[in-house]
């Protein structure tokens, strides 16, 4: 296993296959985004901007994810969303948002159905095995194109500005644009995946596991698509928070989870087994 290395010590203490309430879960997220928020403001050597996000709470999965907090009587704050850019490049390198997970989550049927999170670590090598796509990347030549260039960033050990230069190579070398209604052309291999991500998350570590609110379908990488293949390539397992499937939180039992057809067109099913604190892979 290859642990995940956290910038906020908020998830440091996590271990796979603990098993934590809801309010402990959405302390803990709450917790790093106020750290992260602190960071930000107070250490001019950061390179992360920060901004309030557009988002304030007129949709329905955040007024619904409100309703549910209020009913249970659990605090409540504005999410907030970080640009990541490193400050060492000075070009106009795309910046990539970064936000916490739970704080626009619908947490449906929450202390009806569901009350627990159960924390794993999912394999590198199966995400660098079997994912293909990042959400709307939905072609596996990009995917590739991507993970070797980061290969390239970490073999040779490249400083964020030389990694920037090498950007500029893989845009000459793979010139195909991507295009959509609403969107500026960028090139295909990375449009959707951010070289500012990979650079954050070698520099610092990671700032949120991917949480996912699936209690009635076990699905997994819909979200998180571009935190796993990057957190991966870099040489980490990937780390999530599932739902547990049942009220109490059991630990002496097994549930499955599957994979997204926004992570690969084969639909991978996950068996976890609490109590033996194992993960089957099909």
């Amino acid at each position: 296993m290859s642990k995940p290395k956290y910038y906020f010590s908020a998830f440091s203490d996590l271990q796979p296959f603990d098993t934590f309430t809801n309010q402990e879960v959405l302390y803990k997220y709450n917790t790093a985004e106020q750290s992260l928020l602190s960071f930000s403001k107070s250490n001019n050597k950061a390179y992360r901007n920060i901004t309030l996000s557009n988002n304030d709470g007129s949709t329905g999965q955040v007024n619904s994810y409100n309703k549910s907090l209020k009913e249970y009587g659990k605090s409540i704050h504005k999410p907030y969303r970080f640009l990541i850019k490193p400050k060492s490049v000075k070009e106009d390198i795309e910046v990539q948002p970064c936000k916490s997970d739970l704080n626009t989550m619908d947490l449906v049927n929450i202390n009806k159905v569901w009350d627990h999170w159960v924390y794993l670590t999912l394999s590198k090598e199966f995400i660098l095995e079997n994912q293909k796509y990042t959400l709307d990347n939905r072609n596996t030549e990009n995917i590739t194109i991507f993970k070797n260039y980061i290969k390239e960033v970490i073999n040779n050990n490249l400083t964020d500005q030389d990694a920037y230069k090498l950007q500029l190579e893989y845009d000459k070398n793979y010139p195909n644009l991507y295009e959509s209604e609403g969107r500026k052309p960028r090139p295909a291999w990375r449009f959707d995946n951010k070289i500012s991500q990979v650079l954050s998350v070698r520099e610092s570590g990671i700032f949120f596991p991917i949480a996912y609110n699936n209690y009635a379908d076990g699905d997994i990488l819909e979200r998180g698509t571009h935190r796993a293949l990057v957190f991966a390539s870099l040489g980490y397992d990937v780390p999530i928070f599932v739902q547990h499937p049942k009220l109490g939180g059991d630990t002496n039992t097994t549930f499955k989870l599957k994979t997204n057809k926004h992570f690969s067109d084969i639909e991978h099913t996950i068996t976890v087994d609490l109590k033996n604190k194992k993960l089957y892979y099909e």
